[in-house]
């Protein structure tokens, strides 16, 4: 945290000579503000305020407006420094509306949080909250994490002034949470310190001591000195409140042992009150005497009356014991009014309670209010989605019902027409039938007419040959009566073959006739055929012959 502050005074004391050279005006102001910083860091602030007021001047005239409003606020922290307060309060508000004119929200946020800490400075603890919790809102809404774990951490203080730890815990937890997520270790220890404190205070020494270790160990791995001394302050005021006063001498002289040029006074202070206690508890009242005078020597009166009125207090007890009654009486006197002081302090953080638990009980109220409002209107809401779930209802079961009619029409349409198609099936089938019955009674009646024609075919033929045999029999009277005989009977036989023939034909109609397949010679048959028209072919002079071979069979 604290730098080579003469390093730092060296480098931009050379770059204000070099910008001066040049004309630089923009490097010329930037050096006035680093001096300036430098002289705020070491707490010469009458200083600081010359050099902030030259920067102010050139940024003004090269219209940098960012940084002539980032001068104001160290103006600001100058004039605090000096306890000029409201003047002090003045450059923050003119800061804080140069950067709201920027839309800068990061500066108007660090603005805020500066005056919250000075009205809290100034006892005005519910303007000081107020300005803290419009920093966090800032803070949030450009999601700066870090300066959000500065807010809180201040808030907690705040909060922890008025007697409200629960409050003050709370934000500070929320500062430890922000602070490890934007990695800033030195926040992170500071609220463990401001919880520790809380706990002393309400002597819980044991949850004290766990946080004040967790703040020493943090500032050591810094290497923050004066963080590391606020730690060992802290963790032996809890160690004194156990009465182990051997830990708590040994803490103080190591915190003493660590304080340099730029630490702080009333830590030094704290230190030496702390080992004035211990010796007053030891009835060591000379050396007592020596550290609460020291004590004295180091605290500012307008930082903190706490540690006045502490110190006045310790040594009206020291020269009570050693019967100096002359300034036992004088630091009474001043132990009372600084007892008075803060007595009238602690009253009005008592009126600035009261006043934020009736803010605290109105937005309560305001809340209730809006929980009936919500409630009433979810009642609404309720009443209406019943009524369209009763719509609905109502709706489901007109349509449930239409579409059972829509389904039995459907099924009932669907049998008659499965009816349907069954009967066009079956007519189908039928007619497919007919048709097939049709198509053999066509060929049933194509194969009688053929058979028909085939009858007439065969019965003529029959007929006609008939003629043969018989002109043979007719004949016969010109024939040798030896001869007549056999060629009678021969006739006769061909004749009833012939009948037989015509009456095969019958039996083919009737489907009766049985083909009987023999072989037979094809030459006998044509020779026999050529004897029964021999008689008629001699008359004409017709001479017949067989060309046939005599090995031909045939059926």
């Amino acid at each position: 945290m604290y730098s080579d502050y003469d390093s730092m005074k060296y480098y931009a004391e050379k770059s204000l000579i070099i910008s001066k050279k040049w004309n630089y005006l923009d490097g010329q102001a930037e050096s006035y503000f680093q001096v300036g910083s430098y002289y705020l860091n070491t707490l010469k602030y009458d200083t600081a305020l010359y050099y902030f007021n030259e920067s102010v001047k050139l940024f003004q005239e090269i219209e940098a407006d960012y940084n002539t409003y980032r001068c104001y606020n160290s103006i600001g922290m100058a004039h605090i420094r000096l306890a000029n307060i409201d003047s002090g309060i003045y450059y923050y508000e003119k800061a804080k509306e140069g950067f709201v004119s920027l839309g800068n929200k990061l500066g108007q946020a660090a603005i805020e949080v500066n005056i919250g800490i000075e009205y809290y400075h100034n006892g005005d603890i519910a303007e000081a909250i107020k300005r803290l919790e419009n920093a966090i809102k800032l803070f949030e809404s450009i999601g700066n994490i870090n300066e959000r774990a500065l807010a809180y951490r201040n808030l907690g203080m705040f909060y922890h002034s008025i007697g409200d730890y629960k409050k003050g815990t709370e934000s500070l937890i929320q500062a430890i949470r922000f602070a490890q997520k934007s990695g800033n270790k030195l926040i992170e220890s500071a609220a463990y310190s401001n919880i520790g404190i809380m706990f002393a205070q309400q002597e819980q020494f044991t949850e004290s001591i766990t946080y004040f270790k967790k703040c020493y160990e943090l500032s050591s791995e810094l290497n923050d000195t004066l963080n590391i001394i606020i730690a060992l302050n802290n963790l032996v005021d809890s160690y004194f409140g156990m009465n182990n006063l051997k830990k708590s001498m040994k803490k103080y002289e190591e915190a003493l042992s660590l304080h340099g040029n730029y630490i702080p006074l009333e830590q030094k202070a704290v230190s030496l009150m702390g080992i004035a206690l211990i010796h007053e508890k030891n009835k060591d009242y000379k050396n007592a005497e020596y550290h609460f005078n020291k004590a004295l020597a180091n605290t500012d009166e307008h930082w903190n009356i706490e540690a006045f009125r502490g110190a006045s207090k310790g040594l009206f007890n020291v020269y009570r014991n050693l019967k100096n009654y002359e300034k036992t009486l004088t630091y009474y006197i001043r132990h009372v009014e600084f007892k008075d002081s803060i007595s009238n302090k602690k009253n009005s953080q008592k009126l600035i309670r009261e006043t934020l638990n009736l803010q605290h009980q109105n937005e309560i109220t305001q809340i209730e209010l809006g929980q009936k409002k919500k409630e009433l209107m979810a009642e609404k809401e309720k009443a209406r989605q019943v009524a369209l779930k009763n719509y609905f209802m109502v709706g489901f079961a007109f349509v449930f019902i239409l579409a059972v009619i829509i389904f039995l029409s459907l099924r009932k349409n669907r049998k008659k027409n499965k009816e349907l198609k069954e009967l066009n099936e079956e007519v189908r089938t039928q007619k497919e039938l007919i048709q097939s019955q049709n198509e053999e009674l066509t060929i049933t009646n194509e194969k009688l007419v053929e058979l028909d024609r085939f009858k007439e075919a065969m019965t003529g033929m029959i007929v006609h040959d008939l003629k043969n045999p018989l002109n043979a029999i007719l004949n016969l009277q010109q024939e040798n009566p030896a001869q007549a005989v056999p060629l009678v009977m021969q006739s006769g036989k061909q004749m009833l073959n012939m009948v037989l023939n015509i009456l095969d034909v019958y039996k083919h109609d009737e489907s009766k006739m049985v083909l009987d397949k023999i072989n037979c010679s094809l030459t006998a048959i044509i020779t026999k055929a050529i004897k029964e028209v021999e008689f008629l072919s001699e008359q004409k002079n017709v001479k017949i012959e067989n060309t046939v071979k005599d090995k031909i069979i045939g059926y």
